[in-house]
């Protein structure tokens, strides 16, 4: 799954760390994000814009423009979305503390996270479903 990550916390070549500590959710079986090329996105595509300052109100651009926001010293806000062109199909957001390093495991487990809720899982055959 392509990835295009805006304002990213460790500096312009991050791009291949952020996408590998996304992962794919387990029941997806080898499911992997990877860094979109750069003027080649397809329509079904993910975006993860760090610092953003689309909130509630506006995660609808998340897909379209994610802006930066102002004063992002302290903890890091990280916006995700799986869309379709500028649409998002899913939107989730977290905030947390500024990782120093991509390897860092509680930024693995922040963005392992948000690759699940934005690819939640459908039980198909339960009842109401």
């Amino acid at each position: 799954m392509p990835v295009v990550i805006h304002n990213s916390p460790f500096g312009g070549t991050s791009s291949e760390a952020i996408s590998a500590a996304m992962q794919g959710p387990s029941w997806a079986g080898g499911f992997r994000f990877q860094p979109a090329r750069s003027g080649q996105v397809p329509s079904l595509h993910t975006v993860v814009a760090f610092d953003s300052s689309a909130g509630a109100t506006q995660r609808s651009d998340v897909c379209r423009n994610p802006s930066a926001a102002t004063g992002t010293r302290g903890a890091l806000r990280v916006v995700a979305a799986f869309c379709n062109g500028n649409e998002p199909l899913s939107v989730a957001s977290a905030t947390a503390p500024r990782p120093r390093a991509a390897s860092q495991g509680s930024f693995q487990r922040l963005m392992v996270s948000l690759s699940n809720a934005i690819f939640p899982i459908v039980e198909y055959g339960v009842k109401g479903r």
